[in-house]
C-alpha cells in the first residue's frame, strides 16, 4: 500500500508487521501483479525528495507546456526491489507518439497514468511482460512491450478518461470509461441558441469490451448504467 505519492510503497504481513519499504519511487493509483512473483505499479520519478513536479516539456510554436511526467515500475514482490523503471514520456518520444500530449484537456499533466496492467499468459496477441497502460486526460490505453520498447498498438476510440483496465480474454481486454471530460467545462453561453436543435444522444459511463485482433468495442451491461 501507500499514502499516494508520499510514503513510497510499503509491504505488511497479515499481522501488520513491515516487511519493506521502497522509497525510491512515489505510487499512485494502481497496483497489478505480474508474472513470476512481480508487481506493477504506476509511479513518479522522485526529484530532491518531491513526487509532483514539471519534469519535462513540449513546445507548439515557441510556445512551451511544462508538464508532470509519470512513469511505470515493475517490483519484485518478495522483496521491493525495482525490476524495470520508465518514463512514459520516454516511450512517447521512442514510438513517435509525441502528439499524444496535445490531445490533452490538461496540458500540465497530460499522461496522467492510472493502470498498468500486466500480461500474465502467452497468447498470438499478447505476450507474457507486456502491459497495458491506460491515460485517463489523453483517454487512450497503450499495448506496450517493456522486454523490446515497442509500441504493439495504440487504442484510441468511444470512450473518454477510462480507468481500470482488465484482460479480459487472450484477445479482449474490458476497462472502466468514464465517459465524460476530465475538466469539465461550463455550458456555453456565447451565443444564442438555434431555433431548431439537433439533439445527440445522452452520453453515460460504462464498462467497454476491446477486441484485439479485429479494433471493435462493445458496451458491457450498458442499461445498468443508463438506468
Amino acid at each position: 500500500y501507500s499514502l499516494n505519492g508520499v510514503t513510497g510503497l510499503i509491504k505488511i504481513d497479515k499481522h501488520s508487521e513491515r516487511l519493506w519499504k521502497q522509497d525510491t519511487i512515489a505510487h499512485h493509483h494502481a497496483i497489478n501483479m505480474g508474472a513470476n512473483g512481480t508487481f506493477w505499479a504506476n509511479t513518479y520519478t522522485k526529484d530532491n525528495g518531491e513526487h509532483i513536479y514539471y519534469g519535462a516539456k513540449f513546445s507548439i510554436d515557441g510556445r512551451e507546456f511544462p508538464f508532470i511526467d509519470n512513469t511505470i515500475t515493475q517490483f519484485d514482490a518478495e522483496t521491493g526491489r525495482i525490476l524495470y523503471h520508465k518514463s512514459v514520456t520516454e516511450i512517447l518520444i521512442e514510438n513517435d507518439l509525441t502528439h499524444l500530449l496535445i490531445k490533452s484537456d490538461s496540458p500540465g499533466d497530460p499522461l496522467h497514468i492510472n493502470d498498468v496492467q500486466p500480461v500474465l499468459t502467452d497468447s498470438d496477441l499478447m505476450k507474457i511482460g507486456d502491459v497495458f497502460i491506460s491515460s485517463r486526460t489523453s483517454s487512450w490505453i497503450m499495448h506496450y512491450r517493456p522486454s523490446t520498447g515497442e509500441v504493439i498498438e495504440l487504442i484510441e476510440g468511444p470512450f473518454m478518461s477510462q480507468h481500470d483496465v482488465d484482460i479480459e480474454s487472450d484477445s479482449t481486454i474490458i476497462f472502466f470509461n468514464n465517459g465524460g471530460q476530465t475538466l469539465k467545462g461550463e455550458r456555453p453561453d456565447q451565443h444564442r441558441l438555434g431555433k431548431n436543435l439537433i439533439v445527440v444522444d445522452e452520453q453515460f459511463s460504462g464498462i467497454q469490451r476491446y477486441y484485439l485482433q479485429t479494433g471493435k468495442f462493445e458496451h458491457v451491461e450498458q442499461p445498468v448504467f443508463n438506468e
